[in-house]
């Protein structure tokens, strides 16, 4: 039901599998504990839980079409390895896995993304997905005190919080997940719905449309991009995209602005990590005729995405 639901909207599914704990088979750090059982739990043998991990990942990989994404909460174990590589290559290649390395950089597929180490909806401001190509995923709750699962008291957190989530998230540089908690109905409560709406909407409201410049391109190989307004136009944050093809290659920038009877560029903003997507807010409004980023990069930027807002 869930797989069909979200291929009538158009939205990509995908499932989460925890290999490394299972509760009901007496399972942590993905072996089998010593010790009496509690009540309701069965006791199987290391060799029985692998078997039991292959067979159903051979069904949630097998049965439900291309997943758009597979979670590994915790990883995976040493002896589960290859196994697990295997049946990931032979069912589910095109998939983005969460927690496919291993501390020493080894992945078990080349589409890997990793957690960025916290649930606050928090990145670090300089996020990279270097040296390894893997890109950051911040996954975080609409519920107050970091709870996952519908609370029946549970309060959820304001929209101005949830409107620096997504700048601490998507503005630097990873993928924000967000969860969503049905109630014991099976829907979004209305609360938690109505903030959804009014977090999309600032987004769509914020950065749906940006404000066009009258001239606007690359340099051929300085990574410098220029926007130039013909009249004092008032902006008050930068959105950077780096075109990722062959890796995230910039490694340092500033921001710049003037008007038209200024005769020098100031800086508005600076940093060093822009891989997919980089917000900048300025301290303030400022009028601007002309923008300019400059880089410093290992290989000739490509720019996906350069844009200015006015949001506040």
């Amino acid at each position: 039901m869930f797989v069909d639901s979200a291929k009538e909207h158009g939205v990509g599914h995908g499932f989460y599998y925890s290999v490394v704990v299972n509760n009901f088979l007496n399972v942590q750090d993905s072996e089998v504990r010593d010790g009496d059982l509690a009540p309701g739990q069965v006791g199987i043998t290391d060799r029985t839980y692998n078997e039991v991990v292959l067979k159903q990942l051979e069904e949630l990989w097998g049965n439900y079409g291309d997943l758009t994404e597979i979670w590994f909460d915790g990883g995976y174990s040493a002896t589960q390895k290859d196994k697990i590589q295997s049946l990931l290559q032979e069912k589910q290649p095109q998939a983005v896995i969460f927690g496919a390395c291993d501390n020493n950089g080894t992945c078990i597929s080349p589409n890997s993304i990793r957690w960025i180490g916290t649930e606050e909806g928090r990145a670090p401001e300089e996020n990279w997905s270097t040296p390894i190509f893997c890109p950051s995923e911040c996954d975080t709750t609409l519920q107050n005190k970091d709870r996952w699962f519908y609370g029946v008291n549970s309060t959820i957190r304001s929209l101005d919080e949830m409107i620096d989530v997504y700048h601490n998230t998507v503005g630097r540089n990873c993928l924000l997940e967000l969860d969503l908690t049905p109630d014991r109905s099976g829907l979004i409560p209305e609360e938690h719905a109505k903030r959804y709406k009014e977090l999309g909407d600032f987004i769509r409201g914020c950065y749906g449309k940006p404000i066009m410049p009258d001239q606007e391109g690359e340099g051929k190989d300085d990574g410098v991009y220029r926007l130039k307004f013909n009249e004092p136009t008032r902006i008050d944050r930068i959105s950077l995209m780096e075109d990722q093809s062959d890796g995230q290659v910039i490694r340092s920038f500033g921001v710049y602005g003037k008007n038209e009877d200024e005769s020098e560029m100031k800086k508005l903003a600076s940093g060093s990590s822009i891989g997919h997507k980089r917000i900048l807010i300025f301290d303030e409004p400022v009028s601007v005729s002309e923008v300019m980023v400059n880089t410093t990069f290992v290989d000739v930027p490509k720019w996906r995405s350069v844009s200015v807002h006015h949001c506040k």
